[in-house]
């Protein structure tokens, strides 16, 4: 991975092999970045899609083994059980054109992924939702320094 800072925004280039999620988890921890929310293209190879099933409670999963052209890749960042926990949507394309979306389990990056992540100045922690199942996004009051 190719990555560089540019003010607010951080500019990750993954390239061709590397598992999207994996990657990305280990760059926000070792930049110290627990909050935040990003957008990428580009391609896989691989990609597991999720479908949350409200009756059962539970993640339906779907994974391609195919070239496909990543649309649209977006997501945010917020600590679940003080790690970084990403949730991430997805479109992606297939030779046909016929495309394909849901929640973002993982991807194998083919040739490459370009993503833009936007640190946030605050926390976001995530809890799991009793009624619904999920993790939910919890935003909390900014703390002012004085």
């Amino acid at each position: 991975m190719r990555a560089q800072m540019y003010g607010s925004h951080s500019v990750l280039v993954l390239e061709a092999g590397e598992p999207v999620m994996e990657t990305l988890k280990l760059w926000l921890a070792e930049h110290s970045v627990s909050s935040g929310s990003f957008i990428a293209i580009g391609g896989v190879r691989q990609v597991t899609l999720k479908y949350f099933n409200t009756s059962s409670r539970v993640y339906e999963e779907r994974e391609m083994r195919e070239q496909l052209e990543v649309l649209h890749l977006i997501g945010n960042v917020g600590l679940f059980n003080g790690q970084p926990f990403v949730h991430a949507h997805i479109t992606v394309s297939n030779r046909e054109y016929q495309t394909f979306g849901g929640h973002f389990g993982d991807g194998i990056v083919s040739p490459l992924l370009e993503l833009v992540l936007t640190p946030i100045a605050g926390t976001l922690t995530r809890h799991e939702h009793a009624d619904s199942g999920l993790t939910e996004l919890y935003p909390e009051p900014a703390v002012n320094a004085e």
